[in-house]
């Protein structure tokens, strides 16, 4: 019976990859086959390590917010940051990035899960209250952002609609589609119309909160894949473009951590990424 359950799982898997990258590949990205290859391969990998793990947020969501924190003097903290996941998933799709971010000096982080089919308010006014929470906690006045996938259209939404200009130093995104993405079809609750906007001018300066977009060519979830490309209002800084990382294997590659850290720890007086 297990045997069988491998299988299945394996083969809508493979179906999966095939599909969503297919897809990908007639949309005209400008990835070639060698790269969207390569991305397909890194993309099954990365699923069959998250699937498993996706259950035990329930054990380990605290656990990973406390240990991320770690315990640096005041000097080498940095601002605080929210880590912010994408559509049906929870903060554990952090347990391979946090680290790696915060053995750069980033953070402390702080992880937070909310019902991702729920309307864009919702969401919005979710991130709104665990803001408010962390800044509290760290009295401090404004944090930094990092969200995947449709958690960047939510911190989005927040800083263009929730006041959250104020309380926002800079966001990071990852792999999200501002534009919408035709995957969206296939999705349900009020997250659908989130993730069907075509936002057709996405800047890179709502409310004066400087955001960053880092995305892949190769995004088998991101529809055309330019969906995730910011407007150029910074000129060249406000787009990390890679071209042979899939979807969810943004979340567990070496190269979008150090873009990350470049972007938040170069944006410290006196620190810069390592």
């Amino acid at each position: 019976m297990v045997g069988w359950l491998v299988a299945l799982l394996f083969a809508g898997t493979l179906l999966f990859i095939a599909v969503t990258f297919g897809a990908q590949a007639l949309s005209g990205t400008r990835a070639t086959w060698r790269h969207l290859l390569w991305a397909a391969l890194k993309e099954l990998l990365v699923l069959f390590v998250v699937t498993p793990v996706w259950p035990l947020f329930w054990l380990l969501g605290e656990v990973y917010r406390s240990t991320m924190e770690g315990e640096r003097s005041p000097e080498e903290r940095g601002p605080p940051v929210v880590l912010l996941h994408g559509y049906l998933m929870n903060r554990t799709n952090w347990i391979w990035l946090g680290p790696r971010l915060a053995r750069r000096g980033i953070g402390p982080l702080f992880g937070t899960s909310y019902f991702s089919p729920q309307s864009l308010d919702r969401s919005a006014a979710h991130l709104a209250r665990f803001v408010d929470d962390v800044r509290a906690r760290e009295g401090v006045e404004k944090v930094d952002i990092i969200a995947h996938s449709l958690g960047g259209v939510v911190a989005r939404h927040y800083v263009e609609h929730l006041d959250g200009a104020s309380k926002v130093r800079r966001v990071v995104t990852i792999a999200t589609p501002y534009r919408g993405t035709i995957w969206a079809w296939l999705a349900f609750g009020g997250a659908r119309s989130a993730l069907l906007r075509h936002e057709r001018e996405p800047g890179a300066n709502p409310g004066g909160v400087p955001f960053f977009s880092i995305w892949s060519r190769s995004d088998n979830i991101v529809v055309p894949s330019t969906s995730s490309e910011l407007t150029s209002d910074q000129g060249d800084h406000a787009d990390v473009v890679f071209d042979d990382i899939g979807h969810g294997a943004m979340l567990f590659s070496p190269r979008v951590a150090d873009a990350i850290a470049d972007r938040l720890l170069g944006a410290l007086p006196g620190r810069r990424a390592p």
